[in-house]
Formats: structure tokens, C-alpha cells, sequence
């Protein structure tokens, strides 16, 4: 497939020991379920998605999902964007993964209760989802962060740089979901299985701790990808931190 482009956080080494605990103990149950039909992603290789960056064609700079979800060729101002997040007031944010109790009241995402919606093991995936915590002061002692969906405000403000999250497709949509894949699941793969395995996964996740982490620009990448997988061999990542990421970098990536 052509070049593409993603943002994406947690790519390449991680720095929460409690992050990669609990990743290793999903990605064995699912092993122990689904033996040789599931395919564990290797560490470096676990991202977050944050917003897609991928174009509509070969050699246009108009946004896929605007394209698909909104029948709109929307130039990408990728340079502006990652300004954008460099001030941004919603960095740093704090992720929750697991700790989520069957019967607790829903949240405020697009999807089921935490409980529920926390594993995903369907088609060709299995999936975590955590989501963004309240934390204790603003990331900027003089700057309150408004609203209560950090995750769900970054995707939206990137809209105004050309930029729409898939999950998305109307004005009023929703998405707070800090998601990421674990591992591919074989086509064909028996329905039964894979349900146990996802059920065996939400437990896990339910009856352990919470387990916390920051995620900051520093987290943050711009990655350039030819394979949906992102495996470190065919993958180039630029943190945002990075002061070489300016706009004549950027255009060059898609040029």
C-alpha cells in the first residue's frame, strides 16, 4: 500500500512498567484462548491511535476520513496541526486502563459502559480501550482545560486543520476511547473462542488494580506507515517534541 500517515502515542519504548505488566498478561490469555490464531503485536509495535492522517489518493493531500464520512476534500494543514498540539491545554492527560467493575454507570464516550467496553477480541483484532481520568490541576497552572473529554477535544479541534477522526462521522459524535491493538486474530477463527477469550481478558482487566499513566507531547509521534500494523521494520516515527518536524518536513512526507 502507498505511504500514509497516522499520530498515534505509546509507539516504539514504553515508559509505564504497569502499562507493559498488563498488556503481556491480555496478550497471554488471548494466546492461552486462541493458541496459533492469535498473533501478538510486539511491544514497540502497541500504539494509540490519535487521529489518522491518511489522504483520500496517491498524490492529493485531502483527508480519507472527510472524504468518506463527510463527501468533503478537505486539505490537511499536518504543519498546523502539530502546533496545534504543542499548546495544546488538554497534554498532558491521564489514561485509565482496567480497574473498571461490572455495573458501573456509563461514561461519557461513544461506546458501552467502562466494564463492558474495556476489550474487544472481534474479526481480525483484539483490542484495549482505557480513557482519559480527571486530573488533580490543570496542565498549566493559569489555563483551566474546558469540557471533560481531552481526547475527544483534540480530535475534534484537529477538524479545523483538515483532520477528521473516523469515529467522527457527524458533527455530534463522540470519542474519548484511548484505543490500541494488542495482536491480530486469524480469519476464521471460531465465534466461541474468540468470546472467551474476550470475557476471560475483561476479567482479568476488572478484578486487577487500575493501572494510571501520563500521556504528553513527548508521547505523542507522527508515524509513516506501509502496513496498518505499524511493525518497526517498515515503520518511521517523529516524536512531536521533535524540532525537525517543521513545514517544509512535513510536506515532504507526502509529496
Amino acid at each position: 500500500m502507498p505511504r500514509q500517515l497516522t499520530l498515534v502515542a505509546l509507539y516504539g519504548e514504553k515508559r509505564s512498567p504497569a502499562f507493559v505488566e498488563l498488556v503481556g498478561t491480555c496478550q497471554r490469555i488471548a494466546a492461552g484462548v486462541l493458541g496459533e490464531a492469535f498473533t501478538p503485536y510486539a511491544m514497540e509495535q502497541v500504539h494509540a491511535t490519535i487521529v489518522g492522517l491518511e489522504r483520500h489518493a496517491v498524490g492529493a493531500i485531502g483527508n480519507a476520513a472527510f472524504a468518506q464520512l463527510r463527501g468533503r476534500d478537505e486539505p490537511m494543514d499536518i504543519a498546523g496541526f502539530v502546533r496545534h498540539l504543542r499548546a495544546s491545554a488538554h497534554l498532558p492527560m491521564r489514561i485509565q486502563l482496567g480497574g473498571f467493575r461490572e455495573g458501573e454507570l456509563p461514561h461519557l464516550s461513544r461506546g458501552p459502559s467502562p466494564y463492558e467496553g474495556s476489550v474487544a477480541v472481534r474479526g481480525e483484532t483484539a483490542v484495549l480501550v482505557g480513557w482519559p481520568v480527571p486530573r488533580q490541576k490543570p496542565a498549566r497552572a493559569t489555563q483551566e482545560v474546558s469540557g471533560v473529554r481531552p481526547l475527544d477535544s483534540i480530535r475534534r479541534e484537529a477538524q479545523r486543520f483538515g483532520i477528521l477522526h473516523r469515529y467522527h462521522p457527524t458533527p455530534a459524535s463522540t470519542d474519548d476511547d484511548f484505543f490500541f491493538r494488542i495482536g491480530l486474530v486469524a480469519s476464521g477463527a471460531p465465534e466461541a473462542r474468540m468470546a472467551l477469550a474476550e470475557r476471560r481478558i475483561r476479567a482479568a482487566m476488572s478484578e486487577q488494580a487500575p493501572v494510571t499513566f501520563s500521556v504528553g507531547l513527548h508521547d505523542l509521534s507522527l508515524v509513516a506507515y506501509t502496513d496498518t500494523t505499524l511493525p518497526p521494520g517498515s515503520t518511521e516515527s517523529w516524536p512531536l517534541t521533535d524540532p525537525g518536524l517543521d513545514a517544509a518536513f512535513l510536506a515532504g512526507l507526502y509529496a
